[in-house]
């Protein structure tokens, strides 16, 4: 069992699922239409009797999909503004890179220990910011965990 997290702006929750393993919410919507991963007739015995073939037509799925995206996403939270605006933050994200390039550089002050990445955020005002990236385009971009 799995503790499912809201749909509230899930747009900009990816990756999906407990083990990141859809990386998109189209994704998502044809795994649950085509019955999961495992829907042939000897897996039958062993899947729940809820989960099956939903058949959804290519326009149903690109509806549910533009729902869960645009329905369920409050443009106030994707620019950062009021109520989700925010003062100017700092936050450890990681170690630091060394010289080599590897996430590790020994803290002198703490033997042991490598220094932290901080990452700096912005102040965002009551009329938002800039929009906050997906998961996908941190990803693309090269700046997913930096």
């Amino acid at each position: 069992m799995f503790k499912a997290p809201q749909l509230r702006n899930v747009a900009l929750t990816a990756p999906y699922f407990h083990n990141g393993g859809q990386l998109t919410l189209e994704q998502v919507v044809e795994f649950y239409n085509r019955g999961g991963d495992f829907n042939s007739i000897a897996d039958l015995n062993v899947m729940d009797t809820d989960i099956g073939i939903l058949g959804f037509t290519l326009q149903e799925k690109q509806d549910l999909v533009d729902f869960l995206r645009n329905g369920l996403t409050d443009p106030r939270t994707l620019a950062q503004a009021a109520p989700f605006d925010h003062p100017d933050l700092t936050t450890a994200n990681g170690e630091a890179l060394g010289a080599n390039g590897y996430p590790v550089r020994r803290d002198p002050k703490h033997p042991g220990q490598s220094i932290d990445n901080y990452l700096h955020i912005p102040a965002t005002g009551k009329k938002g910011g800039v929009q906050l990236p997906s998961f996908l385009e941190n990803l693309l971009s090269g700046k997913a965990g930096h």
